[in-house]
């Protein structure tokens, strides 16, 4: 995204590929050519769907996040999705709600949080050196048994 930043025509691309890829194999695992046509109504209807807001859209604001935060919060977010995709089956369809999946999204929510909490502290330490200083650090560092004045010579090794 970075040489690249033009998101929709990443995503239409990456979609091409998908349907080249995938389109000769389902021809050949289903030989049947009558399976293959298309009613009008309710079918359609699900086939756009999937097709517009399900590959399209989802890749699209994947690929916009790529191309805003980085991959870490991409790959953060399709675990967290699966926790999303529980709460709204048993808000929506009235599914069960059991032990194993509350205790699931608990633990994928602190690991979300914690991921992100993460990344902000990395974020406002970098803003802190810069990119090459030409002064040692002021702060402190997050472990407290490391301390500044015992590299204070060795602060510019990271410029």
């Amino acid at each position: 995204m970075k040489q690249y930043p033009a998101e929709v025509i990443v995503v239409f691309l990456y979609n091409l590929c998908g349907t080249l890829i995938s389109a000769p194999v389902c021809l050949l695992l289903e030989a049947n050519l009558s399976v293959w046509k298309i009613n009008p109504g309710i079918t359609l209807i699900t086939i756009i769907y999937s097709g517009v807001l399900c590959t399209g859209l989802s890749s699209l604001v994947h690929t916009w996040g790529l191309h805003l935060k980085g991959p870490l919060y991409i790959s953060i977010f399709k675990p967290f999705s699966i926790a999303i995709a529980a709460t709204l089956s048993v808000i929506i369809l009235g599914d069960a709600l059991y032990l194993g999946i509350v205790m699931g999204a608990v633990i994928l929510t602190f690991g979300f949080y914690a991921v992100i909490w993460g990344k902000a502290k990395e974020n406002e330490l970098s803003e802190d050196f810069g990119e090459c200083r030409t002064q040692p650090p002021s702060k402190a560092p997050l472990l407290h048994s490391y301390r500044v004045e015992d590299n204070i010579d060795n602060w510019y090794i990271d410029c």
